[in-house]
């Protein structure tokens, strides 16, 4: 895949666009609103439309990536039915889609699910890839790893992922910003408690991404008997912490 055509530029169309560009693909995107799309402008090699027949036959795409919501793909296939090259893959980025919806709407093409999330736009996103092609499969996976990581799964583990990894990105947050509020209940300035908190999630996660260790070995690891910090682990919980974090992500699995 060297030529991606990005259908959308919202928040997330907008972030895959700067990684495809960063990353050196001939990159197009489309948007109605041009207002969206002056910010993309002066990226070197992307070539920006408001109309879609005109993206489709100007940039012959190998991969139009579909990143809008759900009710608005009927449309996009009618055009691309019409205009889009034979050879052309469609990905959708809704998770309300199923490669056998994208099957009926673009009959006689390869078509795929992609799941980033919102840390694509750092280049940072966990992606999900599902499709019954193998082949264009690990095409994407290789494109969206240039902005983040990418993993091929079975589309039956898409609602899984999308909870751990998608709205996950949120729970992370929420932690993050509870952090910030004890530390400034301690003193600290609000910035400072960022910083802080921020550095700390990033060794935890650089002790983890060997793949070699477990989280609770290294948890022993900083449990010293009488010590601070099983006092605070045995409050957490306490408070129902680990159970609370269950929750919430089986709360938005969608099977």
């Amino acid at each position: 895949m060297k030529t991606i055509l990005v259908i959308g530029a919202g928040a997330m169309g907008s972030a895959i666009v700067r990684g495809l560009a960063s990353a050196g693909y001939r990159t197009g995107v489309f948007n109605r609103s041009r207002r969206r799309l002056d910010s993309l402008s002066s990226l070197t090699g992307i070539s920006i439309f408001t109309d879609l027949g005109e993206a489709f036959t100007t940039m012959k795409p190998d991969l139009a990536v579909i990143a809008l919501p759900v009710g608005a793909i009927p449309e996009i296939a009618a055009t691309a039915s019409r205009l889009a090259p034979e050879g052309t893959a469609i990905a959708s980025l809704s998770p309300m889609t199923t490669l056998a919806n994208l099957r009926e709407l673009f009959p006689g093409r390869e078509v795929m699910r992609i799941m980033p999330n919102t840390g694509i736009t750092k280049g940072e996103s966990m992606t999900f890839i599902c499709s019954d092609n193998e082949i264009i499969a690990a095409e994407a996976a290789t494109l969206f790893g240039n902005m983040g990581d990418a993993a091929i799964i079975p589309e039956k583990e898409m609602g899984a992922v999308t909870a751990l990894a998608s709205c996950g990105t949120a729970f992370a947050l929420r932690y993050i910003r509870a952090c910030m509020q004890a530390g400034v209940q301690m003193g600290l300035e609000p910035a400072d408690a960022c910083r802080y908190t921020l550095r700390t999630l990033r060794g935890a996660c650089a002790l983890l991404d060997s793949g070699d260790t477990h989280p609770e070995a290294e948890i022993d690891k900083v449990c010293t008997p009488g010590g601070l910090t099983v006092k605070g682990l045995n409050t957490l919980d306490c408070e129902g912490f680990s159970a609370a974090v269950i929750k919430a992500v089986t709360a938005s699995f969608k099977p």
